[in-house]
C-alpha cells in the first residue's frame, strides 16, 4: 500500500513539475540583414550589414569602411555584443563617422525584436538599429 501511495505521490509531483515549466523560445535571428537605420537616421547609402551566425554566436559585418566581428549572447529577446573587433583602414572622414555610430550603438545594445524580415535591436525599448533581412549571402 504504501508503495502505491509512493508512486502516486511522484506521478502527481512529476505532472505538477512539468505543467508550471514554461518554454520559452529564443527567436532566431541567424541570417544576414541591411542596415537602414542607426539611431533614426537614414544609413542605407554606406551598404552597411550585419550577419548572425547562430552556430557560434558570431556577429560580423561591414561598417562602412571596415569589417568588424565578435560574438554575441542570445537569450529570449535579450542580446548582448561582447567587445567587436575591425579591421583598421583609412577612411574619409564621413566613414568613419558612421563606423564610429554604428560600433558604439553595438555596445549599448540589450534587446531586440524580430517581425517578418525586420530587425530592431535596442537599448531597453529605444530602436537604435534597424535592417532588413537579405536572401544573399554577405561575406
Amino acid at each position: 500500500m504504501k508503495l502505491v501511495y509512493a508512486v502516486i505521490t511522484l506521478i502527481a509531483l512529476i505532472s505538477c513539475n512539468n505543467q508550471t515549466k514554461k518554454e520559452t523560445k529564443t527567436p532566431k535571428i541567424e541570417g544576414y540583414y541591411y542596415i537602414n537605420t542607426i539611431s533614426q537616421s537614414d544609413v542605407t547609402n554606406y551598404n552597411l550589414h550585419i550577419a548572425f551566425k547562430a552556430l557560434n554566436q558570431e556577429v560580423l559585418g561591414f561598417s562602412g569602411c571596415n569589417r568588424f566581428f565578435g560574438n554575441y549572447i542570445l537569450k529570449d529577446n535579450f542580446i548582448k555584443f561582447e567587445p567587436i573587433a575591425s579591421t583598421k583602414l583609412m577612411c574619409p572622414n564621413s566613414k568613419n563617422k558612421i563606423e564610429s555610430n554604428l560600433l558604439d550603438a553595438l555596445t549599448n545594445i540589450n534587446s531586440f525584436s524580430l517581425k517578418e524580415n525586420k530587425l530592431v535591436l535596442k537599448a531597453d525599448t529605444t530602436a537604435v538599429i534597424t535592417a532588413t533581412l537579405n536572401s544573399e549571402k554577405i561575406e
